[in-house]
């Protein structure tokens, strides 16, 4: 594993700025969308469970919980953007509240960052909490034979590189207890993949992208734990999903469904048309779908022109996997809701810190 690095003063107040940022205007977004919500639209929050025991925070989780309990409920796993180096569970908070109100049990997952914690930190952790909201799935009504993984960004890289582990057998001990276990990943939803960490030569063209260079560039060299001034950046193979799917290597047991989301002003638009490409190349179905005008993540923002488009097609793809056809009844599912309702109204919107329960902390309704 690469050492920590130190990042200069001006780009750690950079990326902290961008940081705080993010959490401010996802959670002003976020309480003016729970406002204008009918009250059979809202969902059910669980905050910060702790899925790995250490009292970190970079590994905890929220699970957002589709209302009135019908059941089991297919299940989302989502991994925050940010460049590896920004963002949490709390600045996407949207994704989860999409997903949940399209009656999914949605898994938040917070993971290690760099430039404290670089490669492999972060596919270590979301490793772990797939591994783990996969084994609890039960515990909030979700049905674990009906997973999806999805991501956007930096995050989009990581949930395509999850489904890979997931289907390619690998050496790497992290990547060998997922592919071990056999996750049922039904469909993957990649927004905005960030791949090209290496190659930034793919982006010099590029009418705004260009001027980014140095940060692309800044952004991969403490995610590989490399110098910021590095002249060349070599990264471990986890980290290049693209390569994997060129590569002449037949997945040992075979790739689900893609839905590759992208805005045409995304500076990162031809990363996913690559990833599109690969996977038509290998016949993995994949559903394409290209939002005029839009920009990076506009499907955690409710203000931009296509992000109800966007949502609708989430939908169809849901629909068009068939892992929302049916509702099985379950009384593990009912018992945790009671359990979530009385906690719920102790506790209203409350933001005390974790008590490491299976639980964690509930916020109701939202």
């Amino acid at each position: 594993m690469s050492e920590a690095l130190e990042p200069s003063r001006p780009a750690s107040m950079i990326i902290r700025g961008i940081d705080q940022l993010m959490h401010v205007a996802a959670l002003q977004t976020i309480g003016r969308m729970g406002r204008r919500l009918p009250p059979e639209e809202k969902v059910r929050l669980i905050r910060n469970v702790p899925y790995v025991n250490d009292g970190k925070r970079s590994h905890l989780l929220d699970v957002w919980l589709p209302a009135p309990y019908p059941g089991l409920s297919p299940m989302v796993i989502y991994i925050h953007g940010g460049g590896f180096a920004v963002g949490s569970k709390d600045t996407h908070r949207i994704a989860g509240r999409q997903f949940a109100r399209r009656g999914c049990v949605t898994f938040m997952l917070n993971y290690r960052l760099a430039p404290k914690h670089p490669y492999p930190s972060s596919l270590e952790d979301v490793c772990r909490g797939v591994i783990w909201a996969w084994e609890h799935a039960h515990h909030y009504g979700a049905d674990p034979s009906r997973v999806i993984i999805a991501g956007e960004s930096a995050g989009g890289n990581l949930t395509t590189m999850m489904a890979l582990i997931n289907s390619f057998r690998r050496h790497e001990p992290f990547a060998r207890e997922v592919f071990d276990r056999n996750i049922p990943v039904k469909g993957v939803i990649p927004w905005c993949g960030w791949y090209y960490l290496s190659d930034h030569q793919v982006y010099a063209e590029h009418r705004v992208v260009r001027y980014f260079l140095p940060l692309l560039k800044y952004l991969s060299s403490i995610y590989a734990g490399l110098p910021p001034e590095a002249e060349s950046i070599r990264m471990d193979p986890l980290t290049h999903p693209l390569e994997i799917l060129a590569s002449k290597r037949e997945p040992d047991r075979p790739l689900p469904p893609f839905f590759i989301p992208i805005g045409t002003n995304d500076p990162l638009f031809f990363d996913s048309k690559r990833l599109r490409d690969l996977l038509v190349d290998r016949d993995i179905p994949v559903k394409w779908k290209v939002y005029p005008g839009e920009h990076h993540g506009f499907h955690v923002m409710p203000f931009m022109p296509r992000f109800r488009e966007c949502w609708h097609d989430v939908s169809e793809f849901l629909d068009e996997l068939g892992v929302r056809d049916s509702i099985k009844p379950n009384a593990v599912a009912g018992a945790t809701a009671a359990a979530s309702r009385k906690q719920g109204s102790k506790h209203s919107r409350s933001r005390r810190k974790s008590r490491g329960g299976l639980l964690g902390d509930f916020v109701s309704p939202t």
